[in-house]
């Protein structure tokens, strides 16, 4: 799927770090295991996530909203939270642009 959409983003298994910690914790130490000074996470981890943890690590978590796009179906009526794939099967090379423009980031500051 990265290939598809052509996103160059490394993308890393956690596991490969061997990190022991939990929660908030362990996001935080994979953070600073690749250098992050961003943590980008999906709205709803607002409820759990322990942001002073973040501040005092000097990490800035980002949240994304995501705004599920409407887009034309090849067959049938269109069905909202499917799997990217069937975006990509229905618009196929505009498939990263139109996830691109469907978000909303709200930044934390430090």
């Amino acid at each position: 799927l990265i290939k598809q959409l052509k996103i160059k983003t490394e993308v890393v298994n956690s596991a490969k770090f061997k990190i022991k910690k939990e929660k908030t914790d362990r996001l935080i130490a994979i953070c600073k295991e690749v250098g992050a000074d961003r943590y980008l996470s999906g709205d709803g981890a607002r409820d759990y996530l322990e942001i002073e943890k973040f501040k005092k690590a000097n990490i800035e978590v980002i949240f994304q909203r995501f705004k599920h796009p409407i887009y034309n179906q090849l067959y049938g009526e269109f069905e909202p939270y499917m799997s990217v794939i069937d975006l990509l099967f229905n618009c196929g090379s505009r498939s990263l642009d139109i996830i691109r423009n469907h978000r909303e980031i709200q930044i934390n500051h430090r």
